[in-house]
């Protein structure tokens, strides 16, 4: 990147484009998906070994 002054802004731009790209497809599946705002908590198993 220090021989190409350019280069820098290309990486960052790539970057910043994929990071929106994740952003896009992460907002978009949560549309998709209903998540019930108070879920039911899972209760713990046994700590007891099974020998």
């Amino acid at each position: 990147m220090d021989s190409n002054p350019d280069a820098a802004k290309e990486f960052n731009a790539h970057a910043y484009k994929t990071a929106m790209d994740y952003e896009n497809s992460f907002a978009q599946a949560a549309k998709r998906i209903r998540i019930s705002p108070v879920q039911t908590p899972i209760e713990p198993t046994s700590t007891e070994q099974v020998d």
